[in-house]
Order: structure tokens, then sequence, then C-alpha cells
């Protein structure tokens, strides 16, 4: 994590890249997730390998494996993941 960053009541984990200016409360970042320059992540999970670009609001929010949100976006109470086909004949 770097300097000026704010984490309360949240949980991170291995290998997450979280930059400058970050605020985390009340979430919880699995393996590998990284938070840009100046976001806010609020309430929200975010699975392995999710992105969030600079100056992004999450709030309550869903963010799905290997996810890249728009940046500089709000998103409130969203679930947010890439279409997959999961049939197999």
């Amino acid at each position: 994590m770097s300097d000026k960053t704010t984490t309360k009541n949240s949980i991170v984990g291995a290998s997450c890249k979280i930059e400058q200016k970050v605020r985390l409360t009340n979430s919880i970042l699995m393996d590998h997730v990284t938070v840009k320059e100046g976001s806010n992540v609020v309430g929200s999970l975010l699975c392995e390998g999710a992105v969030i670009p600079e100056r992004c609001e999450i709030k309550d929010c869903i963010v799905g494996k290997g996810y890249t949100v728009t940046a500089g976006g709000r998103w409130t109470r969203e679930n947010c993941w890439q279409a997959t086909s999961y049939y197999r004949p």
C-alpha cells in the first residue's frame, strides 16, 4: 500500500496494488486486485484480479474476477463482471 492511503475495516488479499490517495472502507479485496490513485471503495467485494482505475467511486458493489471498471466512473449497488459462457458440450 502506498502513502496517503486510508484503510478502515477492510480485508486486503495477497499481492494487491493499492496506489496513493485511495480510501478503502468496509470492503474485501481478494488477491491480485489493483486500485489506482484517488479511488474510493466502500462496502464492496473486489474479486481476484479486479482493476479499479483512477478516480473511481465504488460503493456497495461486487466487481468480478479480472474485471476492469470504467475510469473515473461512479458505481453504486452494481454487479460488474465479464460475460463468460460456461456451457461445455
